[in-house]
């Protein structure tokens, strides 16, 4: 099991396995999944959240991405990152979880559509190609997206099949009025071609900055 090799601060734990019946026992996130938070409008997420947050998943991903051999988390979401709090001055507010999908990449890459919803695939995935674990980060372009915007990834399709389409001719989503590195970053990450995508490093040195 994937999740069981790794540990950082920024990733949900796994703290017990319980076979009859089968299920999973994590720490305890009390506020729930970053997606719902999006969408929750009685709730401001301030600039100071946001980049909170962004810092936050990008120090998950670094990690999992920067171990030998690296994994790719292949499900990287808003619905998997896990909320333990909503104060930016806490030591931590986020962790990705979910890691059923998630495998060491030995460098050959890897082929199949592993999930059937199109909103967070990169295009390679969509196409059918072979993938690797930049993946994850056009996956993360779109989740800082969505927490930019505080809406669905092209929320006026109607159908899944019509994002997929969208995606697959280039397009992507306008971005809002936000600060200009957030902005790089997300245009950056969600790349067409895999090799014009920030790393997780990357990413870090700009929020750093």
């Amino acid at each position: 099991m994937v999740q069981s090799s790794m540990n950082h601060k920024n990733l949900l734990q796994l703290t017990s396995v319980c076979l009859h019946p089968f299920c999973l026992v994590t720490e305890f996130v009390p506020f729930g999944d970053l997606y719902t938070l999006i969408h929750n409008y009685d709730i401001n997420i301030t600039w100071q959240m946001k980049r909170k947050l962004a810092m936050e998943i990008t120090l998950a991903m670094q990690y999992m991405h920067g171990v030998s051999p690296p994994i790719a988390h292949l499900d990287l979401k808003s619905p998997n990152i896990m909320l333990v709090s909503l104060e930016p001055s806490s030591s931590i507010m986020a962790k990705v979880m979910d890691f059923g999908l998630s495998r060491p990449d030995y460098g050959a890459g890897f082929i199949g559509n592993f999930v059937d919803n199109p909103i967070w695939l990169a295009p390679e995935v969509l196409r059918g190609d072979t993938y690797d674990t930049r993946v994850d980060n056009y996956a993360f372009g779109v989740v800082l997206w969505e927490l930019v915007e505080r809406r669905d990834f092209f929320s006026e399709c109607r159908h899944l099949f019509e994002i997929k389409e969208q995606v697959l001719e280039g397009n992507r989503p306008p971005i809002g009025d936000c600060p200009e590195d957030i902005k790089d970053i997300i245009v950056k990450c969600w790349a067409e071609d895999r090799n014009d995508r920030y790393s997780f490093n990357a990413v870090l040195d700009i929020l750093h900055t």
